[in-house]
């Protein structure tokens, strides 16, 4: 959160956002910052007990919804995704990024967290296993190559695209974040 910059962002959506668990972190660490998290109606309520419990109902909105499926809220300054490309397909990640564009204000800005794997989807190593996992227990998902993700994110209006970084000092933590703007 640190590495992150939203001291100038009013407004976050959080699309599978689980618990609110990064959404309570950002707008403790930015006090002016607003989140809306959402997730699918079956964690919906999960995540609103999650949130009242942190204390942050007056500054996080939780919205129970199918983000595959229905059209996501409008009006954020930033959009933040956490490892939920992986969990689909190409198309409905496609999807997902054009309607991520059209939710985001002028100039807002998408951080997407998710592990980036190599052209030939062979590194990082723990990623390629993770993709195996993912084949067997998903209906399409898998670990993507950053040059795929980097050409959806153009696809969808995306530009002034950040090259990723890593999101966690462990070193077993493929995971990594990057940002890209509203054109």
């Amino acid at each position: 959160i640190k590495k992150l910059r939203l001291s100038r962002c009013r407004t976050l959506l959080d699309v599978g956002g689980g618990l609110g668990t990064y959404s309570i972190a950002f707008c403790r660490f930015y006090p002016r910052l607003r989140a809306t998290v959402v997730e699918h109606p079956y964690i919906f309520s999960l995540a609103r007990r999650a949130v009242s419990e942190a204390g942050m109902a007056k500054r996080v909105r939780v919205i129970g919804m199918d983000f595959s499926r229905e059209a996501l809220p409008r009006g954020f300054d930033t959009a933040f995704v956490s490892n939920v490309l992986h969990a689909h397909g190409v198309d409905e990640n496609r999807s997902m990024l054009r309607k991520l564009h059209g939710c985001l204000n002028p100039q807002g800005q998408l951080i997407l967290r998710d592990v980036f794997m190599s052209r030939d989807r062979t590194a990082p190593e723990w990623g390629t296993l993770f993709s195996l996992l993912l084949l067997l227990h998903t209906p399409q998902g898998r670990c993507y190559a950053l040059d795929e993700i980097l050409g959806w994110l153009r696809q969808a209006g995306f530009s002034d695209i950040t090259r990723p970084f890593r999101s966690s000092p462990v070193p077993f933590d493929p995971d990594a974040v990057l940002i890209a703007k509203k054109s």
